[in-house]
């Protein structure tokens, strides 16, 4: 998993911050997790990860930036998540 000084360095963080923000995008969360952005809907149907809020069914959905942290550190979660994907796009 990169560092964190590592990810704070990738562009989809705002560099002026020099920090990770609170709340990712479905991307950021995608980017970090190592999927693709249209995955991140099938993680949420599946409950693996869940929005901030209860954002209604069409609005942008945001993710705690430590719950994605965790999850990414997660070997067991990404296997679980791994396979969920993978079964989706199957069908």
């Amino acid at each position: 998993m990169a560092e964190l000084s590592e990810v704070s360095r990738d562009p989809i963080f705002d560099p002026w911050m020099g920090k990770i923000p609170g709340r990712l995008t479905a991307e950021q969360a995608a980017h970090i997790l190592g999927f693709a952005p249209h995955d991140v809907p099938v993680l949420v149907k599946h409950r693996l990860l869940t929005p901030l809020g209860q954002p209604a069914q069409r609005s942008t959905k945001y993710f705690a930036a430590v719950e994605v942290f965790k999850c990414a550190a997660d070997p067991k979660w990404l296997s679980r998540a791994t396979r969920v994907v993978s079964g989706n796009w199957k069908r």
